[in-house]
């Protein structure tokens, strides 16, 4: 679902972006339970920041303390939202999940289905970087390293990059 950097918690504030070094450590969570909670909006404001991953799927980044959403017990931080009454959200940007929620008429309930992250493995820049001038050689240490994590081509190159910069001082 996502990686954060150098932190195996589920943590929005530290997820993988362009700056990995060579010591750093990939965390990937996966997907773990899915559930369905029905929510009833009291408020215009439900209380959550919301981000992506660029691509496709969109997850709660914080919870206000003592909103709507905070008084669910069963939604947390790193949740990804896969729809909304049943519409898949599956390719949203953070910004159309967020308009969606907001859009939602106060005084009124709405099903919102959510896949908990996993935790699940770690893997080392130094590791994956045996070679990191052959793309080819990468990609396929990112597989034997992270499995079925699936990373997108993009991700692939831009981590090769990241090795790249990092071994000539540019980060």
């Amino acid at each position: 679902m996502f990686c954060t950097l150098n932190t195996h918690k589920v943590d929005m504030e530290k997820l993988l972006g362009g700056q990995i070094g060579l010591e750093d450590f990939i965390f990937a969570h996966t997907k773990g339970q899915r559930k369905e909670v029905e929510v009833f909006k009291s408020e215009e404001a439900l209380g959550l920041t919301i981000t992506d991953n660029g691509a496709g799927y969109a997850f709660i980044k914080r919870i206000r303390e003592g909103s709507v959403i905070d008084r669910i017990p069963v939604i947390s931080v790193g949740d990804m939202i896969e729809a909304i009454d049943g519409q898949s959200l599956v390719g949203a940007r953070h910004y159309e999940v967020a308009k969606m929620l907001k859009e939602l008429p106060r005084g009124r309930t709405f099903a919102l289905q959510l896949t908990e992250p996993r935790k699940a493995f770690a893997a080392t820049m130094v590791e994956l970087g045996r070679d990191a001038r052959d793309p080819d050689a990468l990609a396929q240490a990112l597989d034997s390293q992270l499995g079925d994590f699936a990373f997108p081509d993009e991700f692939v190159f831009d981590v090769w990059g990241a090795i790249g910069d990092a071994k000539v001082g540019r980060c």
